[in-house]
């Protein structure tokens, strides 16, 4: 697995973040620590600062609270040795991109047809690195045919029939607009190499869900995308028909490209 420059440095930033939060959620609870004695068969709480030490066997929340300090101390620890160990590697870290790589190579080889190489590479397209949504990963529980994981029937549906024509994709794509951020359903590139975004808006019967998804075309739009030009979007009720995916393919993602015109 493959993880680039900016998913790393996303990485610290969530880190950092990380730690900021315990941090202070930890001053809340001051400079106490829990102390445990065993006699017996039985155990023995005691809550000890810099103000001496009383016994909390029988306050069972404040046991919880001071365990759950201990507990963050410690996370604390380790996050911060992976901050560190993150903010070196950042330090020396390169993104590999095959476009990238060639072009460093055209100079030295100019009488190589490198082109056709760059041409080619772009195949890979789909599978480089990218900023993909970090939020609720555990909704990645659908496999497309080539065994890539999106969040929905819906997506799996859309991502198999790009799948079935060879269009490269990428899901769940940060984009990121004047005021607010995004994560597109697809990016889609086409045989000429230009880029769609492909959003799917699955409940079209939420007023509230649907007001949002209006802003969110409006947002695009001011980022310079044109509704059904590199712009698209479908409903679940799209998906009834097998049939009205593969005709969206071929009429906004196929179509006028192979018959070698653009608007």
């Amino acid at each position: 697995m493959y993880i680039s420059k900016s998913e790393l440095s996303a990485l610290l930033a969530g880190t950092r973040k990380r730690i900021d939060s315990i941090n202070n959620s930890l001053s809340s609870y001051g400079d106490s620590k829990i102390v445990c004695r065993v006699k017996g068969d039985r155990a023995y709480y005691s809550e000890r600062n810099q103000h001496g030490e009383i016994g909390i066997s029988k306050n069972k929340q404040r046991i919880h609270d001071l365990m759950l300090r201990e507990f963050w101390n410690e996370q604390l620890k380790q996050l911060e040795l992976n901050e560190k160990a993150l903010k070196h590697i950042l330090k020396s870290y390169n993104d590999i991109y095959s476009d990238n790589i060639i072009l460093t190579l055209a100079d030295r080889y100019s009488n190589i047809p490198v082109n056709d190489i760059l041409i080619s590479s772009t195949s890979d397209w789909g599978k480089q690195p990218y900023i993909k949504n970090p939020y609720h990963e555990e909704d990645y529980q659908y496999s497309t045919t080539n065994n890539i994981l999106v969040r929905s029937k819906s997506e799996r549906e859309i991502a198999n029939a790009l799948e079935a024509v060879g269009l490269p994709y990428q899901n769940d794509v940060l984009i990121k607009c004047s005021n607010t951020i995004y994560y597109a359903d697809f990016i889609v590139m086409r045989p000429n190499k230009t880029k769609v975004i492909w959003e799917h808006f699955g409940r079209e019967n939420d007023t509230a869900y649907m007001a949002k998804n209006q802003q969110r075309i409006k947002d695009y739009m001011a980022l310079g995308y044109r509704p059904w030009d590199n712009l698209i979007w479908t409903l679940d009720s799209d998906l009834k028909d097998g049939k009205t995916i593969r005709k969206i393919i071929n009429r906004f993602l196929l179509c006028e490209i192979d018959k070698g015109f653009s608007r």
